[in-house]
């Protein structure tokens, strides 16, 4: 089989594929530890990035150490930063190797870079190991393949017909645009699993759709691929934190300066599992915002697919809409006690303005 080690079959469901939660964290080795507790309480998935064997082995051991039944992919990150790979030219057996002996229920490819219109690297990642079971082939891809040439990615994903998880270039939020939403919708609908890792958190909206499992990064630097550019970089975003009812993520400065202004809003509370109904100027109250801020924001978005997921899967889409709508209309709130600038964010508009108005079941 091409080098691969058998895959240890874990998952005993009756719902094939079944991929875990719909609700992953995308997040470096280094969270581990903390995410570990994250995956017991509120069932969030973990998506560990790290090019590194021994971070890997460190990484899911820790998770396993609390939770030996959590769910766990490995990404290579191969895809992103000067030096990327491209295509298939990357892709090597022993990752996928090392995923089986870790004992991880999916391997996920190590997969470069696909350009834009690069329909033979396209290819080549598709078909490399389309003779191994429990395997999702990575596809991180140039934006234009969801904005213009959906049609011919879906074309190529029902080709294939295996699990594909995409991943997607942008200098922001992936989703901020109508094309991206209505690309990727189209794409939701071929007849084979996908799942979206490593995106901002309106990509809960593609579980609406039928993604089988998504990924939101810890950070801001896992919300996205960043193209590569001239510039030397360097640049560390403000920690932050999510704040359910705008469906957004906003610096801890800003929504300290929200409360300190309003603070009687009901879009300041929050009913996750660490928040418990209480306001979220409860973080600053800890010794360790940033922590909080990371526990809390994962546990308020994982509470949200759960139920998001609890509606058939035709009312999903509708559901996810309005959402959104009301997520705008609390930003207006906001904005009119004169909180200082709080603009929703563009995925939200580009989820109300490309949503059907009627949405077939989804295939999963």
């Amino acid at each position: 089989m091409n080098g691969f080690q058998d895959a240890l079959i874990f998952d005993e469901s009756d719902r094939p594929p079944n991929f875990g939660p719909p609700f992953m964290a995308h997040a470096p080795a280094s969270a581990a530890e903390a995410l570990a507790s994250l995956t017991v309480s509120d069932n969030v998935g973990a998506v560990i990035t790290t090019r590194s064997e021994t971070d890997a082995r460190t990484a899911i051991r820790r998770i396993r150490h609390v939770n030996r039944h959590a769910a766990v992919l490995l990404d290579a990150n191969r895809y992103s930063g000067r030096t990327r790979g491209i295509g298939a030219r990357c892709m090597t057996t022993g990752w996928i190797n090392l995923q089986v002996k870790l004992g991880l229920r999916w391997a996920l490819t190590d997969s470069g870079y696909i350009p834009a219109h690069d329909l033979a690297a396209l290819r080549a990642v598709l078909a490399w190991g389309s003779d191994s079971p429990q395997l999702v082939t990575a596809l991180p891809l140039a934006m234009q393949w969801l904005t213009i040439d959906h049609e011919a990615l879906i074309t190529e994903l029902a080709a294939a017909g295996k699990p594909v998880a995409l991943m997607l270039e942008s200098e922001g939020d992936p989703l901020a645009t109508e094309a991206a939403v209505s690309g990727l919708i189209a794409v939701l609908r071929c007849p084979v699993p996908v799942l979206l890792l490593r995106s901002d958190t309106s990509v809960l909206g593609a579980l609406a759709h039928g993604a089988v499992a998504v990924s939101v990064g810890t950070k801001t630097a896992l919300r996205h691929i960043y193209p590569v550019t001239d510039s030397a970089g360097g640049f560390m975003p403000p920690p932050a934190a999510y704040v359910p009812a705008l469906l957004s993520y906003k610096r801890l400065t800003t929504i300290e300066d929200g409360i300190s202004r309003n603070p009687r809003l009901e879009v300041w509370k929050c009913d996750c599992s660490v928040c418990l109904g209480r306001s979220l100027d409860w973080i600053w109250s800890r010794t360790d915002p940033e922590e909080a801020a990371f526990e809390h924001s994962l546990a308020a978005q994982a509470e949200l697919a759960k139920s998001l997921m609890m509606y058939p899967a035709g009312e999903r889409g509708s559901e996810w809409k309005t959402m959104c709508a009301v997520a705008q209309r609390n930003h207006e709130v906001i904005a009119r006690r004169k909180s200082g600038m709080w603009r929703p964010a563009k995925a939200l508009n580009a989820w109300v303005s490309s949503t059907p108005h009627s949405q077939a079941s989804t295939p999963w």
